[in-house]
């Protein structure tokens, strides 16, 4: 071997060996020949290997500490491949190397300092794998760096603010992390810098002024964080950009009239956010715009006439604001315009004429309180747009109903079905709840005061809350995509959307864990969910036959690549185990039959695994309840509040709300709320419901909103839980269970204090209050809530309290032992004590 060192060669054989090279996509030369120079994917200078491009090759398993010896590389391509194991420290030892490219695979464990010490790297791509821990200031040390990509890993702790001093760098993409905290001003150093890409992190506080610096700045996305504030003026000097990204915050105040200034904007998207206040007419300034999306924010006032300025528009978003007043005519100006979202803003009257000259693909204008006149030329032109999604209100007329009934196979009449209206809201599968009702003791249902006409229809669900049958739509669909349409004619009631409810399909294999749980679909596959920092091991038993004879093999695979050979155990009974060293996360188990007349795959079952989203106990005792019925709820349109000074309406706790160590305390609003529903919000699991695993745990990942549980136990009083709000994720949604034996149920409790002794209570003084239930001998435990809270002694029965200020308030007491919970309230008038004024003699005293 002359080509190139030893020590180089055997590095080219670890890496190939370490990754499974003989199932590499191409190997060609690789092992085969004594020319490593020729081997695919490597390239040499004189005597050395100086780059490896093995991108998308199938390469399976860790980068081996051998690479380090590539001491002359200056080109290293491994993206798109299955790379895992942690980044070797070693790499550092690749003194001349320019690129680093690792993306796409699934690298673990922290990004290595070591990298600090490649002094000639221009190019460093991480991005989309599994990296977790803080961005190292040895990255600091990387002075000839250009282009910095980490994003899609699980990096957390702040944006170093050492960043602003690699001066050459003109890329930082850092989106979709875990980054937290405020962005360093001293960002706005990096002159050279044109693209900037924050978004999808926790970042926090203000934008800071100072990213007004980046002159040279065409790119800047900031959107899905929890940034506040005003949007700084000096974003205006950014005169380079074209491309503005900053939905998804808590931005507020007014649209700074400066952005007019962006004269090369092509993009500019500020929807989410909490923006007030009139859309500044500057915004007319922005004659290249393409895309303007205003959507979200509490924006006022009429639409402005410069608005037709915008002769280059193609999309225009301005729903879910408060703007109202006519449409200025203007708007018909925009020639190029093929998306117009006017939803959920307070418009009234007839929908205007000014908008029938735009030829439109999309036009959302539903919630709002527009009207289709009967004739003329705006329900012609309506009738044009393909993708049309409005109020369904004619003018002059009455609204519209729809009605039917729910049965089981038999024809025997279901009561209390949960029965929910959807409505269609774009072409891209978005959907809206509109209401929930439930079926009588008929089995009937109607919804009233429903849109018809152009520009509305529906689709119906049918939801047996107890899990028992089969949930479907209408007309017996598995999916809200594959559910029949339901339109209304105008002034004709729609009757006969009727369901029959039947059970679900048989389970498709028996399934056992003994750290999770296993509920089924409704096809008979199994849902496995198990908390990710528990896994054990699923056995998994099916029967299996052929058309002739038996199978020659039964294979049980995981979508994540691992198969294992089911053993024949009885009859036709077929079983393997999946170890739990192989859930490595979510998947998908299938069973391969090998008959003779063909081969057959069939879907059994899928695995979840989740971080927990809390534990069930037993209230007496402590201990976890196993097998518990959760059910999961979502309140519609309801959003997590985004601090404790949120107090919009129709909005959660949340974590940012809410003191770190206090309980969830919002109760749920039941009357509001519907079964999860992971066609419409996506869950994971998509089921509802599971049940509580041997160490009482459950859990889902859930979407932005508001979500609360009830639990179901045999020997256990139901419960429901506190409405939460998501973001941020909630894994402490502990509850207890009440056990319904009870040998002595409490029957009552009263409140005796000082005013069994004085009828007069004053400020500034510490009352003490003593619970007295009833029976004297109920027992025990007894659970004491005290509200409001008391200065001392709550989940007890003697409660201190002292008010500062004259008022009446009252004093609500919850007792509750195994028989459940028994109230009472009490009203205390507080008054001020009186002042009595002394006067003192005056007396001259001689010194």
């Amino acid at each position: 071997m002359t080509e190139i060192p030893q020590a180089e060669c055997e590095a080219l054989v670890a890496l190939y060996e370490s990754t499974d090279g003989d199932n590499w996509t191409n190997n060609t030369g690789w092992l085969a020949t004594n020319t490593p120079c020729s081997w695919y994917g490597v390239t040499c200078s004189p005597g050395n290997v100086s780059q490896l491009f093995l991108s998308n090759n199938q390469l399976n398993g860790p980068i081996p500490p051998e690479i380090g010896n590539l001491s002359a590389l200056e080109l290293l391509w491994l993206w798109g491949n299955q790379l895992s194991s942690p980044i070797p420290p070693e790499i550092g030892n690749l003194a001349v190397l320019r690129t680093l490219n690792l993306s796409g695979n699934q690298l673990s464990g922290p990004v290595p300092p070591t990298i600090g010490e490649l002094a000639a790297l221009a190019v460093l791509s991480l991005s989309n794998n599994q990296l977790s821990g803080p961005i190292p200031p040895e990255v600091g040390s990387l002075a000839a760096l250009t282009e910095l990509y980490l994003s899609g890993n699980q990096l957390s702790g702040s944006i170093p603010p050492w960043l602003g001093n690699l001066a050459t760098l003109t890329v930082i993409s850092l989106y979709n992390n875990q980054l937290s905290g405020p962005i360093p001003p001293e960002i706005g150093n990096l002159s050279a810098l044109t693209s900037l890409g924050l978004s999808d992190n926790q970042l926090s506080g203000p934008i800071p002024p100072e990213i007004g610096n980046l002159s040279a700045l065409t790119y800047l996305d900031l959107s899905a964080n929890q940034l506040s504030g005003p949007i700084p003026p000096e974003i205006s000097n950014l005169t380079e950009l074209t491309e503005l990204w900053i939905f998804s915050n808590q931005l507020s105040d007014p649209i700074p009239p400066e952005l007019g200034n962006l004269t090369s904007l092509t993009l500019l998207h500020l929807s989410w956010n909490q923006l007030s206040g009139p859309i500044p007419p500057e915004i007319g300034n922005l004659s290249v715009l393409t895309q303007l999306w205003l959507d979200g924010n509490q924006l006022s006032g009429p639409i402005p006439p410069q608005t037709g300025d915008l002769s280059a528009l193609e999309w225009l978003g301005l729903g879910s604001n408060q703007l109202s007043g006519p449409i200025p005519p203007e708007i018909g100006n925009l020639a190029a315009l093929t998306w117009l979202s006017l939803h959920n803003n307070p418009f009234s009257g007839e929908v205007p004429t000014a908008l029938t000259p735009l030829t439109l693909e999309t036009f959302t204008f539903y919630d709002t309180g527009w009207c289709i006149p009967t004739e003329g030329d705006v329900p012609a032109w309506l009738s044009t747009i393909p993708n049309l999604y409005g109020t369904g209100l004619i003018c002059g007329q009455d609204l519209g109903s729809l009605s039917g009934a729910v049965t089981l196979t038999d024809t025997t009449s279901i009561s209390d079905v949960q029965v929910n209206l959807y409505r269609s809201r774009s072409q891209w599968g978005a959907w809206q709840h509109l209401t929930t009702t439930h079926t009588t003791a008929a089995g009937t249902y109607q919804f009233t005061d429903l849109g018809q006409g152009l520009g509305i229809d529906y689709r119906v669900q049918f939801v047996d809350s107890t899990h028992q049958l089969a949930p479907q739509y209408y007309d017996a669909k598995p999916t809200i995509a594959t559910a029949d349409v339901i339109t209304i004619t105008p002034g004709v009631p729609r009757a006969g959307i009727d369901a029959v409810l039947a059970l679900p399909q048989p389970p498709a294999a028996g399934v056992d864990t003994e750290s999770g749980s296993v509920a089924y679909n409704p096809d008979g596959t199994a849902q496995i969910t198990m908390p990710r920092p528990n896994p054990s091991d699923i056995t998994v038993t099916r029967a299996v036959t052929c058309t002739t004879g038996a199978p020659s093999a039964v294979t049980l695979t995981l979508s994540t690549g691992p198969q294992y050979a089911m053993a024949n155990v009885s009859s036709n009974l077929y079983r393997a185990t999946i170890p739990a060293a192989d859930l490595t996360g979510n998947a998908t188990l299938n069973v391969i039959a090998v008959c003779s007349d063909g081969t057959s795959t069939t879907t059994v079952g899928y695995v979840t695994l989740y971080d927990p989203s809390g534990i069930v106990s037993d209230k007496q005792t402590g201990q976890p309840v196993e097998g518990a019925t959760v059910t999961l709820y979502q309140v519609p349109s309801w959003l997590p509040k985004t601090g404790p000074d949120d107090d919009r309406p129709n909005t959660c706790e949340s974590n940012l709300s809410k003191a770190p160590d206090a309980p969830w305390s919002q109760p749920a609003s039941t009357e509001l709320g519907i079964i999860a529903n992971a066609d419409v919000t996506p869950t994971t699991p998509k089921l509802p419901y599971q049940h509580t695993t041997v160490a009482g745990y459950y859990g889902w990942d859930v979407s932005e909103g508001c979500w609360y549980v009830t639990i179901e136990a045999e020997d256990y009083w139901p419960l429901t839980s506190p409405v939460v709000g998501v973001p941020p994720e909630v894994t402490d949604l502990d509850l207890a269970l009440m056990p319904t034996s009870c040998p002595t149920p409490l029957t009552d409790v009263d409140i005796v204090g000082p005013l069994n002794v004085t009828s007069t209570l004053y400020i500034n003084t510490l009352y003490t209050f003593q619970a007295i239930v009833t029976p004297t001998d109920a027992s025990l435990p007894i659970f004491y809530t005290w509200s409001p809270a008391p200065q001392t002694g709550q989940g007890t029965d003697t409660a201190v309290y002292r008010w500062s200020t004259p008022d009446t308030y009252t004093v609500t007491l919850t007792a509750e032992n195994c028989g459940g919970p028994v109230t009472v309230t009490r009203e205390f008038v507080i008054e001020a004590k009186d002042m009595f004024t002394v006067y003192l003699p005056l007396v001259l005293r001689n010194h």
